[in-house]
């Protein structure tokens, strides 16, 4: 598959998976005892948030954006951690990945219910944020090229939202986050033709501002403007994210 068409492929496989879970969530029942005294927020905020970058009219071929759950409490545990789309004519189980992402719905049903989204913490414990992350490719194979411009287009869009913040900052590498007790993964660097190299696994967060070590993470730091060649994983990475400084 040419690699300048797999975000297209990418954004039909995600929102046929969205499609199939929404479906499959809408028939199940949903205690709502457990979610009574958790944390919650608008579905219209996050939904103001969350369609800015839809609207966002530059680059954005390589990157997705997702509502994130952060569990803040080191006493609280992710283990059953769910999130509900909740509202008058509205009763959605969103999923959530090990990192605490959930795919977005854009409800035009929940906007007028003015829905909330809630989960089974208390709210002290858990924050709900917008991550901006690149594109996983089924085959472990990416081109520098490919990820120093998506590193670029997560710089752009930080740009859009906060110009002060990031007019300085400068994309330097992407980050490799994989579950802490997955084994046999292997990440290479081919760069320039030579021979692959290996690039080490550390204990590590998925983003710069996460301030707990749960995942297994590498990097790879871009060496200058003129390197060629392919950074190759052997398992699908739970995200790739931009290291921006």
């Amino acid at each position: 598959m040419n690699i300048k068409q797999f975000p297209l492929v990418a954004r039909y496989l995600v929102a046929f998976i969205l499609c199939c879970f929404s479906l499959t969530a809408l028939a199940q029942a949903t205690d709502l005892g457990e979610f009574k005294d958790g944390a919650w927020v608008s579905y219209r905020d996050a939904y103001l948030k969350m369609i800015r970058f839809e609207k966002y009219g530059g680059p954005k071929q390589f990157i997705q954006n997702n509502l994130r759950v952060v569990v803040t409490d080191k006493k609280t545990s992710m283990d059953g951690l769910r999130l509900i789309l909740e509202g008058k004519n509205t009763h959605l189980n969103l999923l959530l990945d090990p990192i605490g992402r959930a795919i977005f719905p854009m409800l035009k049903t929940a906007y007028d219910d003015n829905a909330e989204l809630r989960v089974n913490r208390p709210d002290n414990s858990v924050t709900f944020e917008y991550r901006i992350s690149i594109f996983t490719r089924p085959d472990g194979v990416y081109d520098v090229s490919d990820l120093r411009s998506a590193c670029d287009q997560v710089l752009h869009y930080l740009r859009y939202q906060d110009l002060l913040r990031y007019t300085l900052k400068q994309c330097i590498g992407v980050k490799f986050s994989y579950l802490k007790d997955q084994y046999n993964i292997s990440l290479k660097a081919k760069i320039n033709d030579q021979n692959p190299v290996s690039i080490s696994l550390s204990d590590g967060s998925v983003f710069n501002e996460d301030n707990f070590n749960m995942f297994k993470v590498g990097v790879y730091k871009f060496i200058g403007g003129t390197e060629k060649g392919q950074i190759i994983s052997s398992n699908v990475p739970l995200a790739i994210t931009a290291i921006i400084e």
